[in-house]
């Protein structure tokens, strides 16, 4: 498997359609399990907000969560959208911001379980490190995953799109 060139225009297209997958187990706090399904990921264009101060050209979208295609209850913005509809049938609203550290807090979070992941994925091929698996090792447990790593969905030979 080499190096592939991605066209950036399609690809964000394609996370806005389908959503970015990732193992929710490995965010890290979202009580999920190594087993459960993956996290889709959709980005919320109305969340657009331009972060010039930290380098010109960077913004930053947030993402609603959703797993096996409904919104994931547990999510903090499902839940916060869940109380401003209840406030608003009241009469009243809410006024909300993110904090950017809180991300960089669950990127080392979701960093170290990857690393407790691909750990034991290289026990599980019976490798004594990561750095022996080889690329017949390796395998992704959805469609989409298999699609975008370009490796074959469990428990078959198939690739998507090959």
């Amino acid at each position: 498997m080499g190096w592939q060139v991605v066209d950036r225009a399609a690809a964000l297209d394609r996370a806005q359609t389908d959503g970015v997958g990732f193992a929710g187990f490995a965010a890290g706090g979202t009580g999920q399990l190594p087993g459960d399904p993956d996290l889709i990921a959709r980005p919320d264009p109305a969340s657009y907000v331009a972060l010039p101060f930290v380098r010109p050209g960077l913004a930053m979208v947030q993402c609603d969560p959703y797993v096996n295609g409904e919104p994931w209850p547990s999510a903090p913005r499902n839940i916060l959208r869940r109380l401003c509809e209840r406030l608003a049938a009241d009469g009243r609203s809410l006024r909300v911001g993110a904090e950017c550290e809180y991300f960089l807090v669950q990127l080392a979070n979701y960093l170290r379980a990857l690393t407790m992941e691909t750990t034991m994925l290289a026990r599980a091929c019976g490798k004594s490190d990561v750095h022996r698996l080889e690329p017949e090792d390796l395998v992704a447990l959805t469609v989409e995953a298999a699609a975008m790593a370009r490796v074959p969905l469990a428990g078959t030979d198939w690739i998507p799109g090959r």
